[in-house]
């Protein structure tokens, strides 16, 4: 029988930044319920949050709430983060009327971005609006109706 290895990120400090003091004040609730003997947890609340304001240092979780959401400031955020070869970035918000969670990132690992996640909301989005027929949906039928199309 093998040993279960369990996953260590080696987080030591979880920093939560969000431009919404209500769902900020939920998020810390939880955290320091479920945390606060075994981590460090900070909170930063800013209606105007720029990544500015961001403190990043290896072994940081950087959880970020926006609502309104703000592509400049995503972008800027995770930037700062992708920076820090030990630190992961956790982003959540509100698009579309809808709340999303990213998955876990950190820039050296190369899983998908934020911007990446977004930018497949936005695209989904927009295929609602031609009855679910995209750029991609077209390129597939032309290669499986005629397998010689090149």
């Amino acid at each position: 029988m093998e040993d279960k290895i369990e996953p260590n990120l080696n987080i030591k400090r979880i920093s939560v930044y969000t431009n919404n003091v209500e769902v900020g004040g939920y998020i810390e609730k939880i955290l320091r319920i479920d945390y606060k003997q075994d981590i460090d947890v900070s909170m930063f609340y800013n209606r105007e949050l720029s990544p500015k304001q961001l403190e990043i240092q290896e072994g940081d979780l950087i959880l970020v709430f926006l609502n309104p959401y703000n592509r400049r400031v995503a972008k800027g955020i995770r930037d700062k983060v992708k920076s820090v070869e030990k630190a992961f970035l956790l982003f959540t918000y509100v698009y579309g009327n809808c709340f999303y969670m990213d998955s876990l990132y950190n820039g050296f690992l190369k899983p998908p971005c934020h911007l990446c996640h977004i930018s497949y909301i936005e695209s989904s989005i927009r295929t609602t609006d031609y009855n679910g027929i995209t750029y991609q949906h077209i390129i597939d039928s032309l290669y499986s109706d005629r397998s010689f199309f090149r």
